[in-house]
């Protein structure tokens, strides 16, 4: 239950269920998910979403993921995390790539040198892909055939597995 979480994210989180907004925090630890279509039933909507997320404090931060805002710590979520990776794997960003289709991905698709779409899953991936054709690869075939076509395309740029043949031939010879 919420009321057992401390800190400024819960804190927030209660606020917002006051104000009539319909929380998700089954199964999120270090976040919540705001449905914006269920909270319009109390007279909420996305423009008073948008509102709620631009008077966040500088210590929390949001992206959308299925149609919901998704609020978290500002030191956290997927672009973070790509950034710590590079650093702790000392990688450039010439160097480092990701998989996505959703708003909640496209902050770290800004982080790294280009993104792999195995499908796109909203507009605003749509739009980010027309505007910065060449940073993003959206695969030709759906389901787990684009999935496995946009790790073939990762695995070709870095010629992984071209080297894992060649370095196989050499321990074989």
């Amino acid at each position: 239950p919420t009321d057992q979480r401390r800190g400024l994210l819960w804190d927030t989180c209660r606020e917002m269920e006051c104000d009539g907004w319909k929380i998700d925090t089954k199964s999120y630890t270090t976040e919540f998910r705001i449905k914006v279509g269920a909270s319009v039933d109390s007279g909420k909507g996305p423009q008073e979403l948008q509102k709620v997320l631009a008077s966040l404090p500088p210590s929390l931060d949001f992206s959308f993921n299925l149609g919901a805002a998704d609020i978290y710590p500002s030191t956290s979520g997927k672009h973070r995390a790509a950034l710590h990776l590079m650093e702790h794997f000392d990688q450039t960003v010439e160097n480092t790539v990701c998989l996505c289709d959703d708003d909640n991905d496209l902050k770290m698709a800004a982080e790294v040198s280009h993104a792999y779409l195995p499908s796109v899953a909203c507009d605003s991936v749509t739009h980010a892909v027309e505007k910065s054709p060449n940073r993003f690869s959206v695969s030709q075939r759906g389901g787990i055939e684009g999935t496995h076509e946009a790790i073939q395309a990762v695995l070709d740029r870095f010629e992984i597995l071209s080297s894992l043949k060649r370095s196989r031939s050499k321990d074989n010879e």
